[in-house]
């Protein structure tokens, strides 16, 4: 143990700080803004600070705990190095170096090295104090005439004082004169976009908020990008200060044309957010109706995601909006979206979130926690990059959970319900799950096995008997295998209730049914097993998507995933007459594991007194 009479700067401190704190708090560094260490001098002068920062577990901030895996690029410090560092500052930041002494992090700063393209608006958004959240999408066009692949990517936020959060889309070139009637439309560089890119393109890259560092990719890996294809950005701006006109960067690093061949596949994650008002708050936002009428004003359908993500999850308002103590709790079950090996994870509440777990397969016998956050910093949101290989498969299951603490709601704010939206003073529960390769190992096997297993284990031993070799199965080896060994139509049966897991409370009993009437065939089942597998290609999902179309009238399927809207008999054949499409596009999107959106046909056959009813809900 380190006394504070030998404890040595030159020995026992500086090498910490090289090693950690000089990669955000040297040059151009995040953490240069709050305490600067070019020199010892200036480590010195900042002692006091630093040993009191580093003693009470601020500094380096790392919020994982070790329930989760191993994570590379660590900060966390071993106690030796804290006592080190906390005698040092503790005997007075005593210098055995000169304090000209030149500090310098031994891992290079932060920031993404080899930048190949760097982007920014060019007048930028200007916001004025006191204005409400804006939710700002902008261009980022890198130009491209022919395909290629992200290995790394940044974005370093200009205004840090009014930027919240962003969310990056990755967008396709024929979305392109869409964007550039609406970039500019009100004076000012890009758009309000409230829920997303506000161009129907919902699939996230990039999530970024305070303390995020840039983004890189294993050899062999990266984003594809076609020729023509584009970014958006969008910026989530909170003016509680006056601040100069954002002009927010966005770095990108190419991967070499002949090591790019795995994707990386980015899948999201929700859990419900109700947090009631407490005991002793009283005012008419406090009533969940009134919070949703003001949130709908100010962010539209599409920035107020609290009704579709209780539906989602299949809970109700009620069940989830139970305060004890000051403290809210949601979770949310959901089937992976995105099977293949691990490459990050990330979770995002805002600034009331007290706690965030992520967690693969619970109550399993291979259950693992992917990420654990015990006390919730929205200063600090990392992607985490597990070290050991994490393989998802289709067949597996991720739950998100989510705490808030009510006391920490600004007191000057008028009491008000709490629940998902786009806001500030709004809450969330999401987590982004990164990962590449198709999943062969983990995925396609994974998904076989799912199948397999349902039909009991006597079935199973016969099929992986039947099956040859040990390569994944095509839908028709599959089917063929298991209809010698059962009856086809409870093959039918199993396999449509193994899918179905991707609708979660969408699916309902008729539409099983009917499913499985239709899938009593062999080759239309074979190619619902490759649709599930992720290997058919766009015409046999499409006609998948049809299938399910056939039996799913969208009138019923809402009913079922949002039961608190109590739809009446006209409004459910008005969403049957005119949702075809949007059903077709649920199952799609479910397929490829790309996020879910609300068909815009719901609100436009509500009636008033039923839209009324799922706000009071």
């Amino acid at each position: 143990m380190i006394s504070a009479a030998n404890a040595s700067f030159r020995d026992d401190v500086l090498p910490v700080l090289t090693s950690v704190c000089a990669r955000c708090h040297t040059g151009d560094g995040p953490g240069t803004a709050h305490v600067r260490m070019d020199t010892a001098g200036e480590i010195a002068a900042n002692a006091f600070d630093i040993g009191a920062a580093v003693s009470i577990g601020k500094m380096p901030p790392w919020p994982a705990s070790d329930l989760g895996p191993a994570y590379r690029g660590d900060w966390s410090l071993d106690p030796k190095q804290i006592d080190a560092i906390v005698r040092w500052a503790g005997a007075g930041g005593a210098l055995d170096v000169d304090p000209a002494t030149a500090v310098a992090a031994a891992q290079g700063p932060i920031g993404l090295a080899d930048v190949d393209v760097e982007l920014r608006p060019e007048r930028g958004y200007d916001g004025i104090a006191g204005q409400p959240d804006e939710y700002r999408c902008f261009v980022y066009d890198p130009g491209l005439r022919e395909p290629r692949h992200i290995a790394g990517y940044e974005f370093v936020a200009d205004q840090t004082e009014v930027v919240h959060h962003a969310i990056g889309y990755l967008i396709p070139a024929g979305r392109r004169a869409q964007a550039a009637a609406l970039d500019g439309s009100d004076g000012q560089d890009g758009w309000t976009c409230f829920g997303g890119s506000g161009l129907g393109v919902r699939d996230i890259f990039l999530g970024w908020a305070p303390g995020q560092a840039p983004t890189t990719f294993d050899a062999g890996a990266g984003l594809p990008m076609g020729a023509g294809d584009f970014i958006v950005v969008q910026v989530h701006y909170h003016f509680e200060v006056d601040a100069p006109a954002d002009r927010s960067t966005l770095r990108l690093r190419w991967a070499e044309e002949s090591d790019s061949s795995d994707e990386i596949v980015v899948g999201q994650y929700f859990a419900p957010a109700e947090i009631p008002c407490g005991p002793d708050e009283r005012g008419p936002l406090c009533v969940r109706s009134a919070a949703m009428t003001r949130a709908l004003d100010r962010y539209g359908p599409d920035g107020v995601q609290a009704d579709f993500i209780l539906g989602l999850c299949g809970r109700t308002a009620a069940q989830v909006g139970v305060l004890v103590d000051a403290i809210a709790s949601a979770s949310c079950d959901q089937p992976v979206n995105n099977p293949g090996r691990v490459v990050s994870v990330l979770g995002h509440t805002h600034e009331l979130g007290r706690s965030f777990r992520m967690t693969l397969n619970p109550g399993r016998a291979d259950e693992r926690i992917l990420l654990d956050i015990p006390e919730w910093d929205f200063q600090w949101q990392f992607n985490y990059v597990p070290v050991e290989e994490i393989v998802l498969a289709r067949s597996d299951v991720i739950r998100v959970e989510c705490t808030w603490d009510r006391s920490l709601r600004d007191p000057a704010l008028e009491p008000a319900y709490v629940f998902w939206a786009d806001g500030t003073d709004d809450e969330m529960c999401f987590a982004t799950i990164a990962t590449v390769g198709d999943g062969a190992d983990g995925g396609e096997h994974g998904a076989i096995a799912a199948i397999v297993s349902s039909l009991g284990p006597t079935v199973e031993g016969c099929a992986v008997a039947a099956l040859p070799g040990e390569a994944v199965p095509s839908g028709d080896e599959l089917v063929g295998a298991l209809h010698r060994c059962a009856d086809p139509s409870v093959v039918a049966e199993r396999t449509v209730d193994v899918v179905g897991s991707l609708f979660g409370a969408s699916l309902t009993d008729d539409l099983r049914r009917c499913l499985t009437d239709r899938y009593a065939d062999a080759g239309a089942l074979a190619a619902l097993v490759d649709a599930y597998t992720g290997r058919a290609d766009d015409a046999t999902v499409a006609s998948a998507a049809a299938t399910f179309a056939d039996c799913a009238p969208l009138g019923s399927v809402v009913a079922r995933a949002l039961p608190q809207l109590e739809l009446s008999a006209s409004t459910i054949v008005c969403l049957d007459d005119n949702g075809r499409a949007d059903v077709e596009d649920i199952f799609t999107r479910a397929l490829r594991g790309q996020t879910q959106r609300v068909p815009s046909v719901v609100l436009s056959c509500l009636s008033p007194d039923e839209l009324s009813g799922a706000l009071g809900s």
